[in-house]
């Protein structure tokens, strides 16, 4: 038989855990009591599961987490709170999902995060706030439909845009632009239509 949650038995043992991983399970649900007594802990892997759904709250008792993976799971919805009180992450990795949108809201909070990772998903559109944020230096937005971004979004901060296939029949400088100094990338590599 196959588990779908982590016994709170388990979880209350590990209350100084610094990395947990559960990968490669039958894990759906992430709830906020599956995380309780983990506030020590600085980096969560929850790839390679089957979660769908994660409670808007599953995280805000990880006060310490700086890394957290959720890549190769099924989520094709994130609620604006779901990272909300991360103050402390600096790299979320999204990858292999089922995405279809980001809020614009949905890492407003994060003022450390550094990394957004959200290649191969099913995106096709990003309001242009998402790049405005004030510490992030690298965007992974990689094999993802073509990105539809609201006009004039590149000139609002300089990125490096790499792109292959994306924006096909389209104006190609509405695609990309690139800064001189490589300080911000962001990748949209594989985009297609």
């Amino acid at each position: 038989t196959t588990s779908t949650t982590i016994p709170q038995s388990y979880v209350k043992m590990f209350i100084n855990l610094r990395t947990l991983r559960v990968e490669h399970s039958d894990l759906k649900h992430v709830t906020s009591d599956l995380m309780q007594n983990l506030g020590n802990i600085t980096n969560l892997y929850l790839g390679k599961n089957r979660i769908n759904v994660i409670d808007h709250d599953a995280f805000d008792s990880l006060y310490n987490l700086t890394n957290l993976y959720l890549n190769g799971n099924k989520i094709s919805h994130l609620d604006e709170l779901t990272f909300f009180k991360l103050h402390n992450i600096q790299m979320i990795m999204l990858d292999d999902n089922h995405l279809t949108t980001l809020s614009r809201k949905i890492f407003s909070k994060n003022l450390k995060l550094i990394s957004i990772y959200v290649a191969n998903n099913k995106i096709t559109t990003i309001d242009s706030s998402f790049f405005d944020h004030p510490s992030v230096k690298n965007y992974d937005l990689s094999n993802n439909k073509c990105i539809n971004m609201k006009t004039g979004w590149y000139n609002k901060q300089d990125l490096k845009l790499h792109t292959e296939n994306c924006c096909q029949g389209h104006n190609h400088k509405k695609c990309v632009s690139s800064n001189e100094d490589n300080s911000i990338s962001s990748h949209l590599y594989n985009n297609h239509v």
